[in-house]
């Protein structure tokens, strides 16, 4: 992967290649668990509104991902 330099952490990420942001879970450990890779992914969403609003739905979704 090609290094990236920018003045803000924002300069940064808008010059990483769509494809190059994250590789899931489950293509390098394929016994990942699918509801923890979704909860994962969905943390690292480049767009802020496709994150978790709240944080009470973060844990609730990691509960039931690891079934706690």
């Amino acid at each position: 992967m090609e290094t990236v330099s920018g003045d803000t952490p924002d300069n940064v990420l808008r010059q990483q290649p769509e494809s190059s942001f994250l590789t899931p879970p489950r293509n390098v450990i394929p016994e990942f668990p699918l509801g923890l890779e979704k909860t994962i992914v969905k943390c690292l969403e480049r767009d802020p509104n496709k994150r978790h609003p709240i944080m009470t739905r973060l844990v609730r979704e990691l509960e039931s991902a690891l079934y706690v």
